[in-house]
C-alpha cells in the first residue's frame, strides 16, 4: 500500500462519487476548484492505494499562512 497525492482526478472523483458510503459533496473536485478559485485554497487529493486499487481517498485544502507556514484542512 502507498499514500500518493494524485493527480488523476477522474479517478479521485469515480472512487468517491461511486463509494458505497456516499462521501460528502465538500470532498469532490468540484468544491476542490472552487475553494481554489474563491477562497485561495490549494485542494491536494490523496489516495491510498493497494496496487491499482483506491482503498480511500480525501481531499486536503491547504491554506498558506505568513513567514512560510500552512495547514491543511480536511472537509467534511
Amino acid at each position: 500500500m502507498e499514500l500518493i497525492e494524485t493527480n488523476n482526478i477522474k479517478e479521485f472523483e469515480d472512487f468517491v462519487l461511486n463509494h458505497p458510503t456516499k462521501s460528502h459533496f465538500l470532498q469532490s473536485s468540484l468544491w476542490g476548484d472552487f475553494c481554489s478559485k474563491e477562497k485561495n485554497l490549494i485542494p491536494h487529493y490523496l489516495c491510498l492505494k493497494d496496487g491499482n486499487k483506491i482503498l480511500c481517498a480525501t481531499m486536503l485544502l491547504e491554506k498558506k499562512l505568513p513567514l512560510n507556514y500552512s495547514y491543511f484542512y480536511a472537509p467534511r
